[in-house]
């Protein structure tokens, strides 16, 4: 069997717990997550890429790889979808640093951080808990495993 290709622009979509989610792939590793999810797939990319993106993150690469993803359609990537600008990286509630989309990381302040991606490469099995947890509108574990805690 082919091993799968990681293809800027394509639309993938995976079904979990009985909705259908999807996201589009960017440059390695980045996949940008849609607010949307179905009960039957849907493979009109206009329907699909109108939808507003939910997050963007870093994934790991058996997402596509190992086919825990399924590839729908093919199209440019547009300017406007693109990875995060920033991310955060936690140490404590009083010290976080800021990795820019060059790689550039630097000391920075928790007002700073608050709000901006925690850095990290998701595996499958987290993204699909995250979109579950989101779409029902319970905090997720991962997601909050990677901020400081709140006091």
């Amino acid at each position: 069997m082919a091993k799968k290709q990681w293809e800027p622009g394509n639309a993938i979509s995976k079904k979990i717990a009985g909705w259908t989610y999807y996201a589009r792939l960017l440059e390695f590793p980045w996949v940008a997550f849609y607010h949307y999810r179905t009960k039957k797939l849907v493979e009109d990319l206009d329907e699909i890429t109108k939808k507003e993106v939910l997050f963007t993150i870093a994934a790991h690469k058996s997402l596509v790889a190992k086919g825990e993803w399924t590839s729908i359609g093919h199209r440019p990537v547009e300017k406007g979808l693109r990875p995060p600008r920033a991310q955060a990286i936690w140490d404590d509630a009083e010290h976080c640093h800021i990795i820019n989309d060059k790689g550039e990381m630097r000391e920075s302040t928790p007002k700073e951080c608050k709000g901006l991606e925690p850095a990290a490469v998701w595996e499958p099995n987290h993204i699909a808990d995250r979109l579950k947890d989101t779409f029902v509108g319970r905090p997720n574990r991962w997601l909050v495993e990677a901020l400081p805690e709140n006091d």
